[in-house]
C-alpha cells in the first residue's frame, strides 16, 4: 500500500520583529507580490542559512513545516495562497541558538 502522505520540509521566512504580535494572532498570511505576478504568496527559503541572508537587527527568522514549495518565474521559493497557523510556527532565539514556539498549542 502506497502512502499518500507527502514529505514535510522546513520552510524559513524572515520578518520584522514588530509583526510577531499580528502573526501570533492571525498566522503568517500571504501578500500580493509583483514578482509573483500579483498572486498571494509567502516568500520562503529552504534553509536557515539562506533565510538569514535577509536578517537584520530588527528581524526574526521563522520556520514551519510545509508539504512542498512553489516557485516564481524568477526562481524564488514561495508558498501560494496559504496562511500558516501561529501554532505551527517556530521562532529562532539567537541568544539561546534554538527554536521556540511562536504560540503554544492549546
Amino acid at each position: 500500500m502506497k502512502s499518500s502522505l507527502r514529505k514535510m520540509e522546513w520552510a524559513y521566512h524572515v520578518t520584522l520583529r514588530e509583526f510577531l504580535p499580528s502573526i501570533a494572532k492571525k498566522g503568517l498570511q500571504p501578500d500580493s507580490h509583483e514578482s509573483a505576478n500579483g498572486e498571494e504568496v509567502i516568500f520562503v527559503e529552504r534553509s536557515q542559512e539562506e533565510a538569514e541572508v535577509y536578517a537584520a537587527p530588527d528581524t526574526v527568522t521563522l520556520r514551519f513545516l510545509v508539504d512542498g514549495f512553489g516557485c516564481t518565474e524568477d526562481g524564488e521559493d514561495v508558498l501560494y495562497d496559504v496562511t500558516i497557523p501561529a501554532v505551527e510556527i517556530e521562532v529562532y532565539d539567537k541568544k539561546a541558538r534554538s527554536w521556540r514556539p511562536l504560540k503554544e498549542r492549546r
